[in-house]
């Protein structure tokens, strides 16, 4: 089983690799190591889903579209808004990328039998629980951000924002904002709360598991993963703390969000007992 889920993992992560064959040899090493560790972080969702391929592809989708994709150029836009792949045709080679990966992951998953048979289907929340679990998300999120975010920025990154011309820019950008960062920040909470609404439905595991599961989803497929591929502006330790404030930030969000999707399983009642009892005598 393992040696089955390293081999899926540098599969999946080669295919990720050719985002840095402009850096030559070196950064293709990087982004494949970068592919690798992303196909991990999605991998309990492939593995405790059913054996049904799209229900699999719709689920790692939504992950990486919208986190790994949307979301991050979303943030990166606003903080480093000249950054090249910040632009907004990124954005669409970035999308097309994470489709074409998610069928790759969800595909391989099913041919080295790495899709998990056991498992009740789990209870979950109509339509209702998902607008619940947006605002919820959202919520959680923008506090997050702004405890943590502050934190990080004044104790360790504030000087590096200061002496770096993009970073320079992008923080006068953010001033200019005002109250609008923080609708666009409740945006991104609310969009990774239901980018891992599927994940949640399908991944047969108790209410803890799904809950653990779905935040470091969020954290590995939003920070960990991209945090390990180099660029050209912001420096290796630099990505490591963004690494911790992005765990701080994007895992309150899964577990919270998973706690609400998911419903307690209900006691079993005794009423057909009794009415079996009384029908023998």
């Amino acid at each position: 089983m393992f040696l089955r889920m390293l081999l899926y993992c540098a599969l999946c992560g080669l295919f990720l690799s050719w985002g840095g064959h402009n850096g030559g040899g070196h950064l293709m090493g990087w982004w494949w190591l970068q592919g690798m560790v992303l196909t991990a972080g999605v991998f309990p969702i492939v593995h405790f889903a059913p054996a049904n391929f799209l229900r699999r592809l719709a689920a790692v989708w939504m992950v990486l579209a919208l986190v790994s994709g949307f979301s991050t150029w979303l943030e990166g836009r606003v903080y480093l808004p000249l950054a090249d792949w910040n632009q907004p045709h990124a954005l669409m080679a970035s999308l097309l990328l994470y489709t074409i990966l998610a069928v790759v992951i969800a595909g391989l998953a099913g041919l080295f039998e790495l899709v998990g048979e056991e498992g009740e289907a789990p209870q979950t929340r109509d339509a209702d629980g998902i607008v619940l679990v947006m605002l919820a998300g959202g919520v959680v999120y923008l506090v997050c951000h702004w405890v943590f975010g502050s934190l990080f920025f004044r104790y360790s990154t504030h000087a590096f924002y200061s002496s770096v011309l993009e970073l320079k820019v992008g923080m006068d950008a953010v001033h200019q904002l005002g109250v609008r960062l923080y609708v666009i920040e409740f945006g991104r909470g609310a969009l990774m709360a239901l980018a891992v609404v599927p994940a949640i439905a399908l991944m047969r595991v108790d209410r803890m598991k799904a809950a653990i599961l779905a935040g470091s989803v969020l954290w590995i497929a939003g920070g960990l993963a991209l945090q390990i591929a180099p660029n050209p502006i912001i420096p290796q330790h630099l990505r490591w703390l963004y690494t911790w404030q992005i765990l701080l930030q994007n895992f309150p969000v899964g577990f919270v969000t998973a706690w609400i999707m998911r419903k307690t399983a209900e006691p079993a009642t005794e009423e057909p007992q009794v009415q079996a009892a009384s029908t023998t005598a």
